[in-house]
């Protein structure tokens, strides 16, 4: 599993209120199908309390917009899963597109992708829930990785 990477010289959470929005397009259940057993599974519940705890070792307020009072920065969150029932893979994607403070009708002022993967017994929802973990440390990694985004986030931070 890859590890949460702070920028050189910091630690984490970074002080920032950060919003997130999931998608309602989501669907509430997916299913998987093999060997005619068919496994349904609560995939964007899965996603969302994983993102959310991701998030929270990233930044030092989260939660889900209506929630944060007045946020840097609000990530709108979409994304899927794929399980390979055979080899026991879970797959993860993920898009995180960030909105300036709390308004998602603007003009994003970045967007990050992330893939996860991770292996565990057939049909478990531990599966899901370790692939989407890697997919929001990839897309988190990303956001640390970028300056850019760090200065707007502390820029509009209210502590």
């Amino acid at each position: 599993m890859v590890a949460l990477r702070a920028p050189a010289g910091e630690t984490l959470p970074v002080a920032a209120n950060v919003a997130i929005e999931f998608d309602p397009s989501l669907p509430d259940f997916a299913s998987s199908e093999f060997n005619g057993y068919l496994w349904s599974y609560p995939s964007a519940p899965v996603m969302q309390q994983t993102a959310l705890k991701v998030f929270q070792r990233v930044f030092g307020q989260v939660g889900t917009a209506p929630s944060v009072q007045q946020p840097a920065v609000t990530l709108w969150i979409t994304g899927s899963s794929l399980i390979n029932p055979l080899m026991g893979y879970y797959y993860g994607r993920a898009t995180a597109t960030a909105f300036s403070g709390a308004d998602t009708s603007g003009p994003p002022i970045a967007e990050y992708r992330g893939e996860g993967k991770a292996s565990a017994m057939t049909y478990s929802l531990v599966g899901v829930q370790k692939a989407y973990e890697a997919t929001f440390i990839e897309i988190a990694n990303r956001m640390l990785a970028d300056p850019a985004f760090l200065k707007r986030v502390r820029a509009r931070s209210v502590d």
